[in-house]
């Protein structure tokens, strides 16, 4: 662990010494009524709840998340209508994930992640692969998925969808996990309180040392032996200063070493770790009791560095001055920083018409983006004989074709209206100038109308976009991906419609929709070296259903299932049909959860090669005793038939695919004090 970690781990037990008793109710008491009332606040920036957003909305309350068999934001994926979560060659012991069957490279960035308001992506990649690719959910209080286009409100990124999370501010709690291949995780959660200032500070570190493989060894003929083992660091603190003024500081150290990372696998060389910071300060103020005024400003800090083998086609020590027998090597070291201001404010005219105004800035600046390397790439690139070998990785060569600071302007409008106690109206627009890319206009149209008690449709309309962020448009100079300085946004207009029906003890939710793609950012390899691209034109189509039914005080069941009817043809496959179920019953003090996803087959594209997937079939179970001295302890089954499966590969070799953990068990307790 880097020295740096030494900070968060004082905290840690510092954390300890300040917690208050909780207050905090039995988590397996949530009923379905309480579910569907519960705000949401991520769909129109305002306070709604699933049954009157204008969107497709998926839930998952604290006590769903508790009884899981689950850790991290990727794995709930799952379980989401129409969302899929797999690990690639890219980076291991990460699994990005995507909606409705569109993504492109491994950055999830086609999704928009905010934890209590703040944007979680890189400012070089544009999604949270690289910053914050597991988010750990022990500190969780509500999850929002809001599937399809929201750029109208948050701009760039709000694509497929958006991630809302809403973290626990009044609950006190630890616990501590081992499991097999030596893994550990050990966390905490405190509140604590004064007249004038309240505050919560969540820790979670956690180390695995991996499942065994073996896989096709890339670098010579036969197998090779690789671990995917990790560990990391989570921090969230939480002050809040007379119910208005609020500060967040996230942080995330993230260190892997061996299997897969860049496309290539080799303990001995692979290695890579993130450090992420986000912090935000937040202010809210009310005039005249109609205008609601929340100011934000936010710095965001993500460094990256790995080192990873890099496949060549002949020996190139051979050909080097001085001659050596060292494999190529690359080191890439990127360095962001941003910071940005965010200025929203909600008008309540009467009570049936408001109007929300907002505008936002961000300006983000590449410090540092290089690639080191132990021979030289550049006389490699052009293959210009010698080539010079450099013993301690002294070449260095920028990875980026320009340094160029990003300035990004957004300004939205969005009107919303109660015609009557049937029919609400959500209507606006949002405008976003992007220094080194273009203009964007995303307008939206929402009419959600009560037909009774029992049934609530839906009809929408958005579109959304996602700008190209450096690594597409400037990345250079490191053997594996080009930037296209010439890219264009890519856009999507969605129209929907949606079928809620909601009684006492279930609710099933039916949605059809119909994609229209212009410009798609796509992945191609040509010569070894992925480069990035605008596609023709695509559309697609597909359904998605949501279940939930709560049979009686003990037995509860949340399944969905998605289909896509006509896939995008671009550079890789998503599953296009999924199917989940969670069944979660409860006896006397024990909590028995099985959960169980399935995806179809998938496929990748390289020049002409298509490789397809196979689909699979995972299941999980989790057991949990509620004891009344406020311990609970669990024991945790994962990939519960030991299956064996590989995902796609996010490199020029997709014939072995990316494979995946078999069977884990994990045993855990945790004290709510």
């Amino acid at each position: 662990m880097k020295p740096r970690a030494i900070p968060l781990a004082c905290l840690f037990a510092y954390a300890l010494t300040v917690a208050e008793p909780s207050q905090a109710s039995n988590l397996f008491e949530l009923d379905l009524e309480e579910l569907l009332q519960i705000s949401v606040t991520g769909a129109t920036l305002t306070d709604s709840n699933s049954l009157q957003a204008p969107a497709a909305i998926t839930l998952f309350s604290r006590a769903d998340i508790a009884t899981m068999p689950i850790s991290t934001l990727d794995e709930l994926m799952n379980y989401v209508p129409g969302g899929q979560a797999y690990r690639t060659t890219d980076m291991s012991n990460h699994q990005p994930f995507s909606l409705r069957s569109k993504r492109s490279g491994s950055s999830t960035s086609e999704l928009l992640i905010l934890v209590n308001g703040a944007r979680i992506d890189n400012p070089f990649s544009g999604g949270i692969t690289i910053p914050y690719p597991a988010i750990p959910l022990a500190n969780i209080d509500r999850v929002e998925i809001i599937r399809g286009p929201t750029s109208s409100l948050h701009g760039s990124n709000a694509y497929s969808g958006v991630i809302n999370i809403i973290t626990v501010q009044n609950e006190n709690r630890s616990y501590g996990e081992a499991g097999t291949d030596d893994h550990y995780r050990l966390g905490s959660i405190n509140t604590f309180s004064s007249s004038t200032l309240k505050g919560s500070l969540f820790l979670e570190a956690q180390k695995d040392n991996g499942q065994a493989f073996s896989v096709m060894d890339q670098f010579g003929d036969g197998q090779r032996n690789t671990r995917d083992q990790y560990s990391t660091l989570d921090a969230n603190l939480s002050l809040t200063l007379a119910e208005r003024t609020r500060v967040q500081v996230l942080a995330n150290e993230r260190e892997v070493d061996g299997f897969y990372l860049l496309g290539t696998v080799d303990d001995q060389y692979n290695q890579w770790e993130t450090h992420y910071y986000n912090i935000m300060l937040e202010h809210k103020a009310t005039f005249l009791d109609q205008v609601e005024t929340t100011l934000q400003l936010g710095y965001v800090r993500n460094e990256y560095e790995a080192t990873s083998r890099a496949i060549t086609p002949i020996e190139i020590g051979t050909i080097s001055t001085p001659t050596s027998d060292a494999p190529l090597l690359i080191h890439p070291t990127i360095d962001t920083q941003e910071t940005w201001a965010r200025l929203f404010n909600n008008w309540t005219l009467d009570e049936q018409r408001s109007i929300q105004v907002g505008l936002e800035y961000q300006n983000t600046d590449v410090m540092k983006a290089f690639t080191a390397s132990n021979y030289d790439l550049g006389a490699l690139a052009s293959f210009t004989l010698p080539i010079a070998y450099f013993d301690n990785m002294d070449y260095r060569i920028d990875a980026v074709s320009r340094f160029e600071k990003e300035r990004n302007y957004g300004a939205l409008l969005q009107w919303q209206e109660t015609f009557s106690d049937q029919l609400q109206l959500t209507t606006g627009i949002r405008y976003d100038s992007y220094s080194l890319s273009d203009e964007q206009v995303s307008p939206r149209l929402g009419l959600v109308y009560h037909q009774n008690e029992n049934n609530t449709f839906k009809l929408l309309y958005g579109r959304a976009f996602r700008a190209p962020k450096y690594t597409e448009l400037l990345t250079a100079n490191n053997g594996i991906i080009e930037g296209n300085e010439d890219l264009k946004s890519e856009t999507v207009d969605t129209l929907e419609a949606i079928w809620l029906n909601h009684w006492q003890f279930s609710t099933l939710a039916v949605s059809l929709f119909h994609n229209t793609f212009q410009d798609p950012i796509i992945q191609i390899v040509e010569d070894n070296i992925r480069k990035v691209v605008n596609a023709e034109n695509t559309s697609s189509d597909g359904a998605e259903l949501e279940l939930l039914w709560k049979a009686n005080a003990s037995l509860a069941i949340r399944a969905n299932a998605a289909i896509v009817f006509n896939q995008p043809d671009i550079d890789r496959k998503e599953a296009n049909r999924l199917f989940s179920i969670i069944v979660d019953y409860k006896i006397f003090d024990w909590n028995l959860n099985l959960s169980s996803h399935y995806a179809d087959q998938r496929e990748t594209r390289y020049d002409d090669e298509v490789k397809p997937y196979d689909s699979y079939w995972l299941a999980n179970i989790k057991a949990m005793r509620s004891m009344p001295n406020g311990l609970s302890p669990y024991i945790e089954i994962r990939n519960l038939a030991d299956v064996t499966y590989s995902t796609p590969a996010s490199s020029s070799a997709p014939q072995q695919g990316t494979p995946n953990r078999g069977r884990e068990l994990r045993l855990g307790c945790q004290w709510n004090y």
